[in-house]
Formats: C-alpha cells, sequence, structure tokens
C-alpha cells in the first residue's frame, strides 16, 4: 500500500504538470480529459472485480491484482514511448528554483487554501471508495447491486471531469468548484437521510457527477496560482495534503465505524468537512487573477 501510496503521488503529480504547461488556456478542460481516466478505470473495476470474484472464487483477488499490474506495467511503457516534455515557457529557464523561492509557495495562503481544500476532498473521497460499497451491502442490498452502483459512479465520472473542467475555463474555478462542491456534500449527505436503495441511487449518481469535477478544478485551480515554472512546486505541494487526507480520512472513519456507531458517524464525519471545503471555496472564488508567486 505504501508503495501504491508513493506510486499514484508520483503519476498525478507530473501529468498535471505536464497538462498545464501544454495546454496553458485550456487546462481545466485538458485535466479533466486526464480524470476522466480515473473514471473509467472505477467503472471497469465496478464491473471487472464482481465477475473475477464469482468466476475464480478464493482466488480472484490474485487474478484481479495480477491485472491490474499488467496494465499498470503497459501504461508505463506507453509513457516512455509517447509522453514527452513541453518546451520550455520564456520565462521559466532552464535553472532551478532556489529554495527561497519555494518557501514562497508553501506559505502562500492562496496556494494554502487550495491544498487544504484538496486534502478535504482526499479525504472524503476515499472514505467514500472505501466505506459506501460495504454500507450498501449492510443496509441489505446485495454485494452485485453495490458494485453496479459503483461502476455508475465511474461512468459518469469519465464524463463529469472534462465537463467541469472546460465549464471553469469560461466561468472562473472559484464559481465551479463552489457548486461542485456543492454537489458533492449533498450527495454524501443523502445517506444519513434514509438507506433506501432509491437514496443510495441517488448517492452513487451525483457523486459520479461531482467528484471527479472537483478533482479536476482543485487541479487546475493549484496550478493557476503560480508561475508556469513553479507549477510542479506547486502541484506537488498540494498532492501532500490530498495524500494526507486519505490516511487521516479512512483511519478516523474506521474507528468510528467499529467503535462510536457505525456508518452513519463516519458519513457525518465527512459531510462536516465538506461544508468546512464548501467555506474555503468562497475564499478561492475571491481570489485576484493574478498568479500569487510569479
Amino acid at each position: 500500500m505504501a508503495l501504491l501510496g508513493f506510486g499514484t503521488a508520483f503519476c498525478f503529480a507530473p501529468t498535471v504538470s505536464l497538462l498545464a504547461t501544454w495546454y496553458p488556456e485550456r487546462r481545466g478542460m485538458m485535466i479533466g480529459c486526464m480524470t476522466a481516466g480515473v473514471g473509467a478505470g472505477i467503472f471497469f473495476i465496478g464491473l471487472l472485480v464482481p465477475w473475477l470474484s464469482d468466476l475464480f472464487g478464493a482466488n480472484g483477488w490474485r487474478v484481479t491484482w495480477g491485472i491490474f499490474a499488467a496494465v499498470a506495467g503497459a501504461v508505463g511503457l506507453l509513457v516512455l514511448l509517447a509522453v514527452r516534455d513541453p518546451p520550455a515557457a520564456d520565462d521559466a529557464g532552464t535553472a532551478r528554483p532556489p529554495s527561497a523561492d519555494k518557501w514562497l509557495i508553501y506559505r502562500n495562503p492562496r496556494v494554502i487554501i487550495m491544498a487544504l481544500v484538496y486534502g478535504i476532498i482526499g479525504m472524503v473521497y476515499i472514505t467514500q471508495a472505501l466505506f459506501m460499497v460495504s454500507y450498501v451491502v449492510e443496509s441489505g442490498f446485495d454485494e452485485t447491486i453495490a458494485g453496479w452502483l459503483m461502476a455508475m459512479m465511474g461512468l459518469l465520472s469519465v464524463l463529469s471531469g472534462p465537463l467541469w473542467g472546460s465549464l471553469s475555463d469560461s466561468w472562473g474555478r472559484g464559481n465551479t468548484l463552489s457548486l461542485a462542491m456543492s454537489v458533492v456534500t449533498v450527495a454524501m449527505a443523502l445517506p444519513l437521510v434514509d438507506q433506501s436503495l432509491p437514496l443510495f441511487i441517488a448517492h452513487f449518481f451525483f457523486m459520479g457527477c461531482a467528484v471527479n469535477g472537483v478533482f479536476t478544478l482543485i487541479q487546475a485551480a493549484s496550478t493557476d496560482q503560480v508561475a508556469p515554472r513553479y507549477i510542479p512546486i506547486a502541484f506537488s505541494y498540494v498532492t501532500l495534503f490530498f495524500a494526507g487526507g486519505q490516511l487521516i480520512g479512512p483511519a478516523v472513519a474506521g474507528w468510528l465505524i467499529e467503535t462510536q456507531g457505525g456508518f452513519p458517524l463516519a458519513i457525518g464525519f465527512t459531510c462536516f468537512w465538506l461544508i468546512v471545503g464548501l467555506f474555503l471555496t468562497q475564499r478561492i472564488r475571491r481570489f485576484p487573477a493574478d498568479v500569487a508567486v510569479s
């Protein structure tokens, strides 16, 4: 799991940096297209894993992880063959940014706010992915239904990233992020109202429509705050908060589920932090148009 965590972070940070530099005027849409791949992966996993488990029984998990490894190897080969660095920006030069400049990024209030929101969505996203399917099953529904709900969420995520990214390119990152965060907050609160199948369907539907959009918008907005040569530093910094959220979220949610009252309390925990995130997005809406660190 540690290696998976390192690998995911080391994939996301340079990929977003590459897209933001290659397509500065359309970075929202292009980063949205990248996150669509995440949705596609969730969709296929929702279909593949239950089928493999039924087909291979106790060894289904081994076959599943073997397929994951093979796909990762193929993607690694594709990156080596096809991915290229963008031409250096006019103001980027070839020198590494001095340490003092890095600390200007790390301490900048705008970058810190972006990082906090990214940390919150990381905590909520991983908690939802790990525990919501179990919540559906515990509420009396079949595992196959839970798998189809997850697949539906993934399929919707394929479309939502590019759409939210394109909207943000014209309407503004802050405005679009506030709307997407509001949808995710409502979606997470729905299972607290009632544990019926219609509300679970609505939960996965709205999460699929918006959660990838939040990823896209945070990633694009974090690259907006700094000059092009600082994009890898800024995005790597906010990704550290995202990873922290992924670490804290499941640990706290799992403890709440096991010892403090089950799934509703864990879901309420994520809703509280989403409300905090909504407050922070209102600050993002008021950010100046110019970069914070030039």
